[in-house]
């Protein structure tokens, strides 16, 4: 069972899976206190590029050079190469901080979050994107799940995300299971796809479902709020 639609995965052309950032932008945009986005981890600049057309002021970074560089040219905003804790950057500077898949590559999460705090507006929103060990999918594949790779340094739970946020100085705001797309962008990005319809609908009740409290799909996304 396998319902999980990683950033990587999503291609490099624009086409779909824009059409997947666009439901999160939009509800930052009721959860945060204005528009200012800081994306960590940019990329390819795919979201940063989304967060432009829906109407925020962004800036990213990334450790690559290279894929700073790229994300620079495909979303015309700044990327500011290197950790986040080492940027310096102003204090208060954005209410929106984007970690898209990006904790499971981070040994030390907890200056990281922090930085984020500090870099928040009070009342500013961090959105986190991971793949979740307690999820169904995770505890059903065991060893055979795909995120357990080499490349993953660490694997979250709900519990240890709540646990982070609090050492961080941040509040958990909202969960979702899956991501927040709803079923009408899921429907578009499918028929671009070319996914049988049938089996889009599947997919996507399996991405959003819990049962008894525990989320089917791998991936996940909370808000945290800043005070």
């Amino acid at each position: 069972m396998e319902v999980e639609v990683a950033r990587e995965e999503q291609g490099h052309g624009g086409g779909p899976s824009l059409v997947l950032d666009a439901d999160a932008l939009r509800l930052l945009r009721q959860f945060a206190p204005g528009r200012r986005l800081l994306d960590v981890g940019s990329g390819d600049g795919r979201f940063l590029q989304s967060a432009v057309r829906e109407g925020f002021t962004a800036a990213g970074t990334d450790i690559s050079p290279q894929l700073a560089e790229t994300a620079r040219h495909r979303s015309g905003c700044p990327v500011h190469v290197g950790a986040l804790p080492d940027l310096q950057l102003p204090s208060a500077s954005f209410d929106v901080v984007n970690l898209d898949l990006v904790l499971m590559y981070v040994p030390d999460p907890v200056p990281l979050l922090c930085e984020v705090t500090r870099l928040l507006v009070p009342g500013g929103v961090c959105r986190i994107r991971e793949c979740f060990g307690d999820s169904l999918n995770a505890r059903l594949q065991r060893d055979r799940w795909w995120f357990y790779c080499d490349t993953t340094l660490r694997v979250y739970s709900r519990r240890s995300i709540r646990c982070l946020a609090k050492q961080a100085g941040l509040t958990p705001l909202h969960w979702f299971a899956g991501t927040e797309v709803s079923l009408d962008t899921w429907s578009r990005y499918a028929a671009r796809k070319k996914h049988h319809r049938f089996r889009k609908l599947v997919q996507f009740g399996l991405k959003r479902a819990s049962l008894f409290g525990v989320p089917v799909a791998g991936d996940g996304t909370c808000y945290l709020r800043k005070g």
